[in-house]
């Protein structure tokens, strides 16, 4: 039996976004993982979990641009991969709804 409470497809992809949290400057992050409804993104400061965040990221192969959504931290972990590297921290955000934008290009760009 799992934890694992996601229900909506993950897809391992990589792409740089932007993330601003309430008293913090903006911050780069790149995605590990994304689903219509979160992102697992590597960035290089801790968020604390419970922070309301703002992403901009611009999604592969769409020509729509920029699309801004808003998230919740649920998740703050070493990032394994690479703990002393720039991006040391793994933050798990979530979505209230799922984005549309980003679950069609996910579909696009991940084989099924």
């Amino acid at each position: 039996m799992t934890d694992d409470k996601r229900n909506t497809k993950r897809h391992e992809v990589w792409f740089p976004m932007h993330i601003v949290s309430e008293g913090r400057e903006r911050q780069i992050a790149v995605s590990h993982d994304a689903s219509a409804k979160g992102l697992l993104v590597a960035t290089p400061n801790a968020i604390e979990v419970g922070a309301p965040v703002e992403i901009t990221l611009r999604l592969p192969g769409r020509d729509g641009g920029e699309i801004n959504v808003e998230g919740v931290i649920v998740r703050v972990e070493p990032n394994y991969n690479d703990p002393d590297g720039p991006l040391g921290c793994h933050c798990a955000i979530q979505f209230d709804d799922e984005i549309p934008e980003l679950k069609a290009a996910l579909e696009d760009f991940t084989p099924s």
